[in-house]
C-alpha cells in the first residue's frame, strides 16, 4: 500500500512501479483532488494498492468494509491490467482518500 498527498510524491512511485499510462492519467487526475482538497483543510490521500497484503492494510485502515464509495469505475488498460478506482469521502469538509487497486491483486 502507498499513502500518497503530492503529484511529486504519486508522479515518483508511478515511474518506481513502471505504472501503464492509463493508470497515470488517472491518477494524476485523482492527485489534483486530492491537493486541492488538501489546500481547503481536509486530510485526503490518493492510496495505490497492488498486492494483497497492501488491499488488506488499506480495507483494515480506512474500514473500507463498512463504507460505500461515492465512485466506482474500472480502469481498463493497453498491457492488459485493471486497475479498480474508488473515491471514498469520509468528512463533510472533503476528507477521504482516492483508491486504486490492481485487479486482480498481486500475491
Amino acid at each position: 500500500m502507498k499513502r500518497l498527498k503530492t503529484m511529486q510524491e504519486l508522479v515518483d512511485y508511478l515511474l518506481e512501479i513502471n505504472a501503464p499510462a492509463e493508470l497515470k492519467k488517472a491518477a494524476k487526475e485523482g492527485i489534483k483532488a486530492v491537493e486541492e482538497s488538501n489546500r481547503g483543510g481536509a486530510q485526503s490521500y490518493l492510496v495505490i494498492a497492488r498486492t494483497k497484503a497492501g488491499a488488506a492494510k488499506v480495507k483494515l485502515e480506512y474500514d473500507l468494509t463498512s463504507r460505500c464509495p461515492e465512485s466506482d469505475v474500472s480502469i481498463f488498460t493497453e498491457n492488459g491490467e485493471v486497475w479498480r478506482e474508488q473515491v471514498f469521502v469520509f468528512s463533510d469538509d472533503g476528507s477521504g482518500i482516492i483508491y486504486y487497486q490492481r485487479v486482480p491483486l498481486l500475491p
